[in-house]
């Protein structure tokens, strides 16, 4: 089982210690401390859990965001475009100033915005 979650495990370690706190005998055992720090990606590695946390989106479109990608990203799309016959390849077009795009896309209303 797969669990993300946003934030830190200390939400984990507040909700546990509420539970806790309404069981005497199990707070006891505790020594009145509770779960402590570590407890939450212990229990889950024990119950079978996978513990994910989210990343920024905007720092890992950054990061991702290389001439090399967006160059493998252009070329995959513009050949599967074609292979999918959603668009037709414009001989003797270059990517040489803003807008310009080597495909004639067919129906346009149909893909996604990226803006």
């Amino acid at each position: 089982m797969q669990i993300e979650f946003t934030g830190s495990d200390s939400i984990f370690r507040r909700w546990a210690n509420e539970i806790l706190q309404n069981d005497p005998e199990r707070w006891a055992k505790t020594n009145g401390d509770g779960v402590t720090t570590g407890w939450y990606p212990g229990f889950a590695r024990r119950n079978g859990f996978t513990v994910v946390t989210k990343k920024n989106l905007d720092t890992v479109r950054a990061r991702w965001s290389t001439a090399a990608n967006v160059s493998k990203f252009y070329d995959i799309l513009y050949a599967g475009a074609l292979d999918l016959g959603a668009a037709e390849a414009l001989l003797n077009v270059t990517l040489d100033r803003e807008g310009a795009s080597q495909l004639k896309i067919f129906h346009p209303q149909l893909w996604v915005s990226m803006k």
